[in-house]
């Protein structure tokens, strides 16, 4: 069969944590498969089960062309992936070439640009201020939009994970339906999904609080850079005004000055 498609995250860096580099690397090596094999941990698999197996062996092998697997359409729009924020195919090759080429840049605090020294009684009112404001908190907004339209996502998938567990359960009462043992395999086949949808669950659940402490960090951190550089603006400005004003009525004090008959200068002050 041709080698399936990795699908990640759009405009996103999967970082591998020591929980997940397992897990990542198990998706990366599936991404170059194009073919495996099956064994069956019971020796004694009912006849039927092992037609089932045949049966879809057959099904995706190149020489079946009646009856294909076709592709699931909700599943496949990869707008609507994690949790509405888009997936895209990549190449898993490619993209690690990319990264051991282009290693990231080494991050540096910001410099504090010194221009704003010589323009200090250029300033145009509130207007400037109230439009950074405005959009420091349409950003807070918007990040708590995508946060919510993730939880909503997690709630569904739970609620999909209770139904089909609340289904087995309801198949499970049925004595004559399945055997003992299989009942046992389905049981561990759902201990696994339930404890692999819970480690996806902490994970992405994790990844929403960091991303949410990153925003904000970033946000407070630009805003008390602004409050900085405002402060220093206005003590720029006060003692500017200052000595213009002292200036201003030294000035005025000299010119009405008078001179007295010994020679000195009077100032009426």
């Amino acid at each position: 069969m041709t080698a399936p498609r990795l699908v990640a995250p759009k405009n996103l860096i999967l970082e591998s944590r020591p929980k997940t580099r397992a897990l990542l690397d198990s998706m990366q090596a599936l991404a170059t498969v194009t073919s495996f094999t099956v064994h069956i941990k019971n020796p004694d698999t009912i006849a039927s089960t092992t037609k089932d197996f045949e049966l879809i062996t057959s099904a995706f092998s190149a020489s079946h062309t009646d009856n294909r697997p076709s592709t699931n359409n909700k599943r496949a729009n990869l707008t609507t992936l994690y949790a509405g924020k888009g997936g895209e195919i990549i190449n898993a090759d490619t993209a690690t070439a990319n990264l051991e080429a282009c290693p990231p840049p080494l991050y540096s605090e910001p410099v504090l640009s010194c221009s704003h020294v010589s323009n200090k009684r250029k300033r145009k009112g509130s207007d400037i201020d109230n439009d950074r404001h405005s959009t420091d908190q349409d950003h807070i907004l918007l990040i708590l939009k995508n946060i919510c339209t993730r939880l909503d996502g997690i709630e569904s998938r739970m609620g999909r994970l209770e139904d089909k567990v609340q289904e087995v359960l309801d198949a499970g009462r049925s004595p004559n339906r399945y055997g003992a043992e299989e009942r046992m395999e389905m049981l561990e086949e759902i201990d696994n999904r339930i404890d692999d949808c819970i480690t996806d669950l902490k994970i992405e659940s994790h990844d929403i609080i960091q991303d949410l402490r990153d925003e904000i960090d970033g946000t407070l951190e630009r805003l008390d850079n602004e409050a900085s550089e405002r402060i220093e603006r206005l003590e720029s400005d006060v003692e500017e005004s200052t000595t213009k004003l002292v200036e201003k009525c030294l000035k005025k004090k000299l010119l009405n000055a008078s001179l007295r008959i010994d020679g000195t200068v009077f100032l009426d002050i």
